[in-house]
């Protein structure tokens, strides 16, 4: 009887270690294997015949203890490989502390768009008074954050950027109050929550804040859909209005991923004349470890 608990002892802990090693395995594998995805999307009053707008997004970057500038660094190359028209950045630029804010900036310096480069707050950069000292660093590279407001990128099309859900005051209202109803608009939130704004106003959203729920193993996504009405990575709609999630560049909390590799989204927006096809194929995998 001893004898069988003791084999029986010994392979619960060989089980043991073998799921140990396989998942740090994963863990090293998707923390810093990014995934570049190609979508393509009708923009509702989008003019026919206007040429597809290439956006390239970008999240929850999360730069801090458990992210690196250099890693940063070579994502915001690959983003630039892309060559988008223009390029978001929805939020969550840091995490715990705005002395991170410098290093974030110079990492992603060498982005650049024909349309600008555009971001959101996300709750990290709200969090502790950190927003004037990132915003200073994001002004001095030339990304300009909007905060319930929006521009006119060309005439009949428009960016909106809502506020963080949770730790700041979302408007829609006053993001869309210079939007003339009907006009071709693009919408960063950070939040998915903060779909329920487009109720004002149709469009293409783009989020993060989920990180695809970073440890996308049972019960973490089921969580994280808790938290965001079901919507966790990819595609959602309402009428009207289109909204895709991304799963992020970094980590919060824990150190790594599973099975929720790091995004850069490449969504090309066309006329309503022309139907979207090959939604959420993927490039050939690039990684930046």
């Amino acid at each position: 009887m001893a004898q069988a608990r003791l084999i029986t002892r010994r392979r619960l802990l060989g089980l043991a270690l073998t799921t140990g090693v396989a998942g740090g395995a994963v863990a090293l594998r998707d923390t810093r294997w990014v995934e570049v995805t190609r979508h393509r999307e009708v923009l509702p009053g989008l003019e026919p015949g206007h040429p597809p707008i290439r956006v390239v997004q970008l999240s929850d970057l999360h730069r801090g203890p458990f992210v690196d500038e250099g890693y940063l660094r070579r994502v915001a190359d690959l983003a630039m490989e892309m060559k988008g028209d223009l390029l978001l950045v929805t939020g969550d630029f840091v995490s715990r502390n705005w002395n991170y804010a410098a290093s974030c900036a110079r990492a992603l310096s060498v982005l650049s768009a024909p349309m600008g480069v555009w971001g959101v707050w996300g709750n990290n950069d709200n969090y502790g008074g950190r927003v004037p000292k990132i915003r200073e660093a994001m002004d001095g590279i030339g990304l300009r954050v909007l905060v319930n407001e929006s521009v006119a990128l060309e005439p009949g099309l428009h960016l909106a950027g809502f506020d963080d859900h949770d730790t700041a005051g979302m408007d829609p209202v006053r993001a869309f109050s210079r939007v003339p109803k009907g006009a071709a608009t693009i919408v960063m939130g950070h939040n998915p929550l903060e779909f329920g704004g487009m109720r004002l106003h149709g469009g293409v959203m783009f989020s993060g804040h989920t990180h695809g729920g970073q440890v996308a193993i049972w019960p973490v996504p089921a969580l994280v859909a808790a938290d965001t009405q079901g919507r966790v990575s990819g595609w959602y709609s309402r009428p009207g209005a289109r909204l895709l999630v991304n799963r992020g560049i970094g980590t919060v909390n824990l150190p790594f991923r599973m099975f929720s590799r790091p995004e850069v989204a490449v969504v090309d927006l066309v006329a309503d004349e022309e139907p979207p096809g090959g939604q959420g194929l993927m490039e050939k995998d690039r990684g930046t470890r």
